[in-house]
């Protein structure tokens, strides 16, 4: 076997992602490669393996742009993780973690995190500062995450936010200060009664999923949601179809399937450019709720 630290050549990309490495991160003793005295390198994939510990000596991989470690057994990574400070992707998606580093608010270049389906609960107050989780997204989804925190909501430019799967139950009140974001899933949590309000504020939504909770009615105000081309709001409690609903007007997908209304609504709805309501549904159903007069004026 040939050991890489005998060649004299600046390593930029080191993938060993399924290989069924075991413990730590693979360093002298196994795959006789020293990885982490490797300076030059930029990625670093090590998805798909048994590892169970990030050792503090990742600080020396200060030229790191992307990390993957998901789908290991990882539960804790070090506060030195902060050294690599030109991380712009971290994903340790299905690992066991069931905090973040306190010191992660220091990769400061950082643009997109993925740390769904762990076992978090909190989130620190570090994350704040990751002011440039813009382009990409932020997936908090399948944790044990009982509140959002405000900080967050603050100064950020996210486009895309999953934060599905886990057991919240309300939403920060200033979460409509993220001006930018466009996708939202809030699926599968604990939130009850009205529609949340707080979502009121974000101008930009075009696809907000809240299926699979516990809401029961649509206020008026959902109008001013007027960007939505995708709502989700199947597996909740309504009763009645919402009468607000005819008001958001770039609706194209809408989903009220396993609610509480009467069977004999059609309560899923596509529009496309070849299928118009009539096409879908009876003109009767639709003349009570006032999408047949939206979706015939988009026809026209």
């Amino acid at each position: 076997m040939i050991c890489l630290a005998t060649i004299r050549f600046k390593l930029v990309t080191c993938e060993i992602s399924s290989a069924i490495v075991y413990g730590s991160l693979p360093g002298k003793s196994q795959l006789q490669c020293y990885i982490i005295t490797i300076s030059s390198l930029k990625e670093l994939n090590l998805c798909r393996n048994q590892l169970t510990l990030i050792p503090d000596d990742v600080e020396k991989l200060k030229g790191l742009r992307v990390l993957q470690l998901s789908h290991n057994k990882i539960k804790t990574l070090p506060e030195k993780i902060s050294s690599c400070s030109k991380l712009l992707h971290l994903c340790i998606t299905g690992n066991l973690l069931t905090k973040l580093p306190r010191s992660i608010g220091a990769l400061e270049h950082l643009r997109e995190l993925l740390v769904n389906k762990n076992l978090l609960e909190t989130l620190p107050r570090g994350i704040c500062s990751l002011k440039n989780l813009s382009v990409l997204e932020l997936d908090l989804s399948f944790n044990h995450l009982r509140n959002f925190p405000m900080g967050l909501c603050s100064g950020l430019s996210l486009c895309q936010l999953d934060i599905s799967k886990n057991i919240l139950s309300k939403l920060p009140s200033n979460i409509g200060e993220i001006h930018t974001l466009q996708h939202l899933n809030l699926s599968e949590n604990r939130f009850t009664g009205e529609f949340p309000k707080h979502l009121y504020k974000l101008h930009r939504l075009i696809h907000l999923d809240l299926s699979y909770n516990s809401i029961q009615t649509i206020p008026e105000g959902i109008s001013v949601l007027k960007r939505v081309q995708v709502l989700l709001l199947q597996g909740n409690r309504l009763t009645e179809f919402p009468l607000e609903l005819h008001h958001v007007r770039a609706v194209q997908v809408l989903d009220l399937s396993d609610n509480q209304i009467g069977r004999f609504l059609i309560i899923c709805v596509f529009l496309t450019a070849n299928h118009t309501a009539k096409d879908l549904v009876e003109t009767k159903m639709f003349e009570r709720t006032g999408l047949l007069r939206q979706c015939s004026a988009a026809d026209s």
